[in-house]
């Protein structure tokens, strides 16, 4: 089940915000951003357990360490939120500032425990000229 289709059965999902107006105007004006700032983004359809992983990743820390720091019940919460056709903003995975910075965990928690197999997720990298201009510059 994926979570487009849960939210839109009820006309309910926006597949078009973050709720943080720089990704929002990210996904609006990708070229702006490519080309003055050096930034691409992409949004794709991740299962969740996807998701956490990266976070794990990035942060090199394991589910139980993830799962210790979260509540619960806003989990719980969220997970019938979703089944009931709730809007929810797109997730992220921010790689353009040298570590990961990512805004929607508990969403992703919440969508594994509501069985949902992929979320929409926005990820942010630098454009390869960028990498490329930084690395000649170390």
């Amino acid at each position: 089940m994926k979570i487009y289709e849960i939210l839109n059965e009820n006309g309910s999902f926006h597949a078009d915000t973050t709720e943080m107006p720089f990704y929002d105007d990210m996904m609006k004006n990708p070229d702006y951003f490519a080309q003055q700032k050096g930034l691409q983004s992409k949004l794709v359809n991740m299962p969740p357990a996807e998701y956490i992983s990266a976070v794990m990743k990035a942060k090199n820390v394991t589910r139980e360490d993830i799962l210790s720091h979260r509540d619960p019940v806003t989990i719980s919460k969220y997970a019938e939120l979703m089944k009931g056709g709730t809007k929810f903003p797109i997730l992220t995975l921010d790689y353009s500032k040298g570590r990961l910075s990512q805004e929607g965990l508990h969403r992703a928690l919440a969508a594994e425990e509501a069985g949902i197999t992929e979320v929409p997720v926005l990820v942010v990298d630098l454009t390869p000229e960028e990498k490329e201009y930084l690395k000649s510059r170390k």
